[in-house]
């Protein structure tokens, strides 16, 4: 049986907290690290405690712990697009990334997805 994801995140609502969200240095978050990149910090700020993103799911963390039995949830496809690019663009590297190069990224992928989608379709 699959499990509810009582967390989700809406590509509209990561997209409006890229835009309005302040952070120390305006820095969206840093690549590579899945408790501090940009998905987990917008995780973080609209639910609260503390959160590990990985490639494909993600998880809360107790007391900035991962458990040994985890809750994880399946990122949607644009976020674990997202995930991977930003990972990739900064060369696997932890490097601080900005509220703007973060959107620059999200619209790429979202778009990239829009092509796909509309290929399939046909």
């Amino acid at each position: 049986m699959e499990q509810v994801n009582p967390y989700p995140i809406e590509v509209d609502t990561f997209r409006h907290w890229l835009h309005t969200a302040q952070r120390p240095g305006d820095v969206a978050g840093i690549t590579t690290d899945d408790t501090a990149c940009p998905l987990s910090n917008f995780l973080q700020d609209t639910y609260g405690g503390s959160w590990a993103v990985h490639f494909s799911e993600f998880e809360p963390l107790v007391d900035g712990l991962l458990q040994k039995t985890p809750a994880r949830f399946a990122l949607p496809a644009w976020a674990a697009c997202f995930a991977l690019r930003l990972d990739l663009v900064a060369g696997c590297q932890h490097v601080p990334v900005s509220f703007v190069r973060a959107l620059v990224l999200l619209d790429d992928i979202c778009a990239y997805i829009q092509k796909a989608e509309a290929v399939h379709h046909v």
